[in-house]
């Protein structure tokens, strides 16, 4: 199906649901019945009696929306590389209950978890590949979920149409085996997502990015900082010096990890040295996302500016260098709370500059 100019890829067979309510059944003893992604290509395949899921950004969507009233999801699955992983239950647009995520804990995304926290480790039974239950379920104004027998966590949710149920498999790899939902009433998952579907074909539009693809091109490769199968080198960003050749690199170990890996060419980027040992100490205990800028003041002085999402010392700490790179302190950091720090910045007219950041669906910016 095709909607707004997006390729819905959807795989349908003997589904048992019924349009005025009931039970849907979207995979029944390892087996598809209903799933519905919005890649081109489904991101599945049925192997050793369960269905297995691997995408690093897709979600699949049960083929049936609850549209209201009480609900109750059910799933049978296991999750393979747990770790780290940011594997997680969507609800709707944009609500994520995430298994595990790069600080080691269980967390939550989006609007309809706003000011409710889950600060703790995901329990033992979902470790290690084993088979477990997650229970989704709305009752009376109040959503819950239950892993493994245990409840984790109750929130109100007064939204007058549940939405689509999906799961994100991100670095994980998720084998299922069973998934319905029950409720009064449903609609089909690419009706109830129209909308969502329209606004976001229409940014494509609006946007006409062009796609330069460099991956095969293994010539023009540099390995600045090689990962390992425990090792995620991730989040790098760079700044330039005025020279033209001087490059400088810094990144986080994990996804959304420790800052402090650091680097510098002076040749344009075709050979590194590794400067980590330059950093404030109190730098590795910041987190999320580093980004580095050249920054230039009214008196015109260069600076290299490092910003980060979490630290100590409060949000968004940054370090700065007024010689080129040669050393680096920490200063009082911004203060901004935010999912990550500033993702762009412009100079504008006047000299001064505008920082654009992630401050989170249900933060307010500084």
């Amino acid at each position: 199906m095709r909607f707004g100019g997006m390729v819905v890829s959807a795989l349908c067979t003997a589904a048992r649901w019924s349009a005025a309510g009931g039970e849907a059944v979207f995979v029944q003893d390892g087996k598809v019945v209903d799933l519905v992604c919005l890649e081109a290509e489904a991101p599945w395949r049925e192997e050793e009696a369960a269905v297995v899921l691997r995408h690093s950004s897709a979600i699949v969507y049960g083929g049936r929306a609850p549209a209201g009233g009480d609900v109750r999801i059910r799933l049978r699955l296991a999750v393979d590389r747990l770790a780290g992983s940011a594997a997680t239950v969507v609800i709707g647009d944009g609500n994520h209950f995430g298994l595990e995520g790069a600080h080691g804990g269980m967390f939550l995304s989006g609007p309809l978890f706003a000011g409710a926290r889950l600060r703790r480790e995901p329990p033992e039974a979902i470790r290690d590949g084993r088979v477990f239950d997650l229970i989704i379920e709305r009752r009376g104004g109040r959503l819950s979920f239950a892993l493994a027998g245990e409840k984790l966590l109750e929130v109100a949710d007064g939204r007058p149409e549940f939405g689509c149920i999906g799961l994100r498999p991100w670095r994980a790899s998720l084998r299922l085996y069973e998934f319905s939902a029950e409720c009064e009433a449903f609609q089909e998952t690419e009706e109830a997502m129209e909308e969502q579907l329209a606004q976001r074909a229409l940014w494509r539009e609006q946007a006409r990015i062009p796609l330069v693809d460099l991956s095969r091109e293994t010539n023009r490769h540099v390995i600045v900082a090689a990962g390992t199968e425990a090792v995620y080198q991730g989040h790098p960003t760079t700044a330039l010096l005025e020279d033209g050749r001087t490059l400088f690199a810094v990144w986080t170990i994990g996804h959304g990890g420790s800052c402090g890996p650091s680097a510098r060419s002076d040749d344009g980027g075709m050979s590194w040295t590794r400067i980590d040992e330059r950093m404030p100490e109190s730098w590795f205990q910041a987190r999320n996302c580093p980004s580095i800028y050249r920054l230039i003041d009214p008196e015109g002085r260069e600076r290299l500016w490092v910003f980060a999402a979490q630290g100590p010392a409060g949000p968004m700490p940054r370090i700065v260098s007024e010689d080129d790179g040669q050393s680096w302190r920490e200063v009082p950091p911004v203060g901004f709370p935010c999912v990550m720090t500033f993702s762009s910045v412009l100079r504008l007219r006047g000299g001064a500059y505008l920082g654009m950041y992630h401050a989170g669906r249900d933060r307010r910016a500084g």
